[in-house]
């Protein structure tokens, strides 16, 4: 492999991690070298330099903190770009990821490991690293070629034009402050990020216009300790833009000094991570909530299983059936979170491809009923269903499963002997669609809720009426994918009524629906 190649050190105890994360950065070409310790990963270091290390946090013999606070001693090593790969979580332990930050570490990978996120964020720091050292080297060579007096007017404005192509191109924040915090210099980009003009910044302290109230007294302080302690190299932290709205910067920073050696201030350059850490946050939620919901029934076929093991029924044969008939109900439960679970993912992430046709209203709802019509009859419900012939441009088969997904909850939330309708309107811009019960009802609060994943009105429901907790939140996925919305009305006592809405054929195009 050329020597050429960005070169990462990969450190982690776990073996195949090692192997799953080293083989797919060297796919996308870099040289990797992958060590199980932090000793292993000292000796590499200290014979050859890596431009990025990815360290693991928990480890035997000397932690991932520890090998940081090393490498961060050493003149050598101290600015080799250091990410933490850990499971530990924020919520878990939140001064964790601020020990790390504080060693030098400029980022954090949480496990389990997404492969496309590794190489992301391995990409940036290479990248951002690569831009400071230009800054850092295009900023020594200046000084050195004004002090001896070697440089003409025609190269001290290529120099200029080139500095200005760099930070004017760079898809990244850059900020110049002086050294009493007032903006010196805004790139293009962050003018866009922050939604200033030019005119808006230049002169303004950075603390005053950008900076949540609440957090510009610690800031302040990092400001003054990076100036003059060569502290916080690296942070995070709220900006303000013009409208109010806050983004979460990931900060490079580099303290700038004149000709004489005195300190001029500061250079920041910034990754907006705040849809990032969105999607991190919304990670760590979906990963609590599937584990929750997969250790119920697990847990309770593990009971109902290990009693039978022990011979605890053998004397008791309808005790016994019953058991394994929980078993059972547990395991098709499991079954159907699983299948759920994968629609929804493909779904949301755009792995299913909607084959669209036009198609009559009054069939689509006709296949629908036709599909639940035999659990209704059995539960003591009729279902009434008011036609409209209309076409719309759809996806048939999703749009049933909505319709079936909708019949069958109103069908579990409703009393023998009542009423289920299934209705459709023409309106001026779409077909509404609707689907009334006489059950139970639900809380006003909840009606957006429920839309959720793994949300339901009653947490015993699950068990009771053998739902996942997905089923709505599938098919409001369908409906958005088809340019519709979807939402329910409920009235406590009385019933409810779900709504959704898809496009009428002839005033979308069916190319603008594919």
């Amino acid at each position: 492999m050329s020597s050429s190649l960005p070169q990462i050190l990969l450190v982690d105890d776990t073996v195949a991690n090692l192997q799953l994360v080293s083989d797919f950065l060297m796919k996308a070409g870099f040289n990797v070298l992958a060590v199980k310790s932090g000793v292993q990963a000292l000796k590499i270091v200290a014979i050859t330099l890596p431009d990025l290390i990815l360290l693991d946090v928990v480890m035997p013999e000397m932690d991932g903190f520890e090998v940081c606070r090393r490498l961060k001693a050493q003149e050598e090593t101290q600015d080799i770009p250091v990410i933490f790969m850990t499971a530990v979580t924020d919520r878990a332990n939140p001064s964790y990821k601020i020990k790390g930050l504080k060693l030098g570490a400029v980022d954090y990978i949480s496990k389990p490991i997404q492969l496309e996120e590794v190489l992301l964020r391995v990409q940036t720091h290479l990248q951002l690293r690569a831009l400071t050292q230009q800054l850092t080297e295009q900023n020594a060579c200046l000084q050195q070629e004004i002090r001896v007096r070697h440089q003409t007017q025609q190269i001290l404005q290529e120099t200029e034009r080139r500095w200005r192509s760099l930070l004017e191109n760079v898809q990244l924040l850059v900020v110049g402050l002086d050294w009493q915090g007032d903006v010196e210099y805004m790139n293009p980009f962050g003018l866009g990020l922050t939604g200033y003009t030019s005119a808006e910044v230049f002169g303004k302290n950075w603390f005053n216009t950008f900076i949540p109230s609440s957090d510009q007294p610690q800031l302040k302080q990092t400001f003054h300790e990076l100036l003059y302690h060569n502290s916080y190299a690296y942070y995070q932290n709220s900006i303000l833009t013009k409208s109010g709205e806050e983004r979460l910067i990931a900060w490079n920073n580099t303290v700038l000094r004149d000709i004489t050696g005195a300190i001029a201030g500061i250079m920041s350059i910034g990754e907006d991570i705040t849809q990032r850490q969105a999607v991190e946050r919304m990670k760590n939620e979906f990963i609590s909530l599937v584990s929750h919901e997969l250790r119920t029934p697990l847990t309770s076929m593990r009971g109902s299983l290990g009693l039978l093991k022990m011979g605890v029924y053998d004397n008791q044969p309808d005790k016994a059936k019953r058991m394994l008939d929980i078993a059972v109900t547990d395991c098709d439960r499991l079954g159907r979170l699983v299948n759920d679970i994968l629609s929804l993912e493909r779904l949301d992430f755009g792995q299913v491809t909607l084959v669209k046709e036009v198609c009559d209203v009054a069939d689509l709802i006709k296949h629908s009923v036709e599909a639940i019509d035999a659990i209704a009859e059995a539960a003591g419900i009729a279902i009434q269903v008011t036609p409209l012939s209309a076409q719309v441009y759809v996806a048939p088969d999703t749009i049933i499963q909505t319709l079936t997904n909708l019949l069958s909850n109103a069908i579990k939330f409703s009393e023998r002997n009542t009423t289920i309708t299934v209705g459709v309107q023409h309106q001026s811009d779409c077909i509404l669609f609707h689907v009334t019960d006489q059950g139970r009802g639900i809380p006003t609060e909840h009606l957006e809720r429920i839309f959720g994943r793994f949300q339901q009105v009653d947490v015993s429901d699950s068990r009771q009426k053998g739902g996942t907790g997905l089923g709505l939140a599938i098919c409001r996925s369908i409906i958005q994918q088809h340019g519709g919305e979807i939402w329910a009305e409920s009235t406590l006592g009385s019933g409810s009524t779900f709504y959704f809405t898809l496009p009428v054929y002839g005033q979308t195009s069916p190319s603008s629906l594919l």
